[in-house]
C-alpha cells in the first residue's frame, strides 16, 4: 500500500474503534471505508473481522475490568451464551453468503446497511422495563448475519436491540464487545473456508491494529466522562455519509 494509504487507514481505524468501544459500534464502518479506497470487499471482510477479533475482546476485558459492566454475572453469562450459540449459525451463514454473491451487491448490501446503522443510531431507543430475551436473541442472530457477510453491521444492531429490550447501555456495550470479538474469530475462519487460496491483507491488518490498539484504553476510560449521546450523533452522522458514498461508487462504476 502506498504511505498515504497506510496513515488513512490507521487514522480511520482510530476514530472508529473509539466509537466502537465508547458505544458499541463504528469499527465495522471500516468496511466502506475501505472500498472507497479501492480495496476489493472479499479482502477486506476477513480482514475487518481480524481486527475486530482483537480489538473488541480487548475493549470488553477493559470495560470489565473498568467495573462498566460485570461479565461474571449470571445473567450476563447467560445472555453471552445465548448470542454465541445463535450468532455462531448466523456468522457462518453470513461469511458462505457474502462469498456466493456477485462483488457489485456485495457493496450495494454493505452501502445500504452502512446507510441504514446510520438511520439507527440517530434514532432515540425507548428501553423496556424488563428484559426481552426473545428480542436480543433476534439482534443476536441479525447481527451476526451481517457480520459474517460485511465485516460490520453487528453493534449498531446488538447494542441497539439490548437497549429497547431493556438492557443498560453501559452493560449493552460491554455485552456487544466480549460477542462481537469471539464470533468474529469464527467468521474469519469461516471466510477462510469458503475463500480456499484467499489470504488476509496483513497490510490493512496491521494499519487498523495500529490504530485501534491506540483508541481502545482512551475510549474506554472516557466512557464515563464523555456524553454517549454526542459520540452516537456523530457516529450516526458519519455511517449516513459512508452508505451514501459506497452506492453512488458501485452505480458510478456500473453506469
Amino acid at each position: 500500500m502506498f504511505p498515504e494509504i497506510i496513515l488513512t487507514v490507521v487514522i480511520a481505524a482510530f476514530v472508529l474503534e473509539f466509537f466502537d468501544s465508547a458505544v458499541g459500534m463504528g469499527f465495522g464502518t471500516l468496511t466502506p471505508v475501505l472500498i472507497l479506497l479501492g480495496f476489493a470487499p472479499l479482502a477486506v471482510v476477513p480482514a475487518v473481522l481480524f481486527c475486530s477479533a482483537a480489538l473488541s475482546l480487548s475493549s470488553g476485558i477493559m470495560h470489565h475490568g473498568m467495573k462498566n459492566f460485570d461479565f461474571f454475572r449470571k445473567e450476563n453469562r447467560k445472555i453471552f451464551c445465548i448470542f454465541l450459540g445463535f450468532g455462531l449459525v448466523a456468522i457462518i451463514l453470513g461469511a458462505f453468503i457474502a462469498v456466493n454473491i456477485p462483488e457489485y451487491a456485495l457493496d450495494i448490501y454493505i452501502g445500504l446497511l452502512t446507510l441504514a446503522i446510520g438511520l439507527i443510531i440517530l434514532k432515540k431507543f425507548k428501553m423496556r422495563r424488563k428484559v426481552s430475551l426473545k428480542r436480543i436473541t433476534a439482534f443476536a442472530t441479525l447481527a451476526s448475519a451481517n457480520k459474517g457477510i460485511t465485516g460490520g453491521g453487528f453493534g449498531p444492531v446488538l447494542s441497539g436491540g439490548q437497549i429497547i429490550s431493556g438492557i443498560k447501555s453501559k452493560r449493552a456495550v460491554g455485552m456487544t464487545q466480549i460477542t462481537e470479538g469471539t464470533l468474529s474469530i469464527i467468521g474469519v475462519l469461516a471466510h477462510m473456508v469458503f475463500q480456499p487460496g484467499q489470504t488476509l491483507e496483513w497490510s490493512i491488518i496491521v494499519s487498523m491494529l495500529l490504530g485501534g490498539i491506540l483508541s481502545v484504553p482512551i475510549a474506554v476510560y472516557l466512557v464515563r466522562r464523555i456524553d454517549s449521546r454526542k459520540i452516537r450523533l456523530t457516529m450516526g452522522l458519519v455511517s449516513i455519509v459512508l452508505g451514501i458514498a459506497v452506492i453512488l461508487k458501485v452505480i458510478l462504476a456500473r453506469f
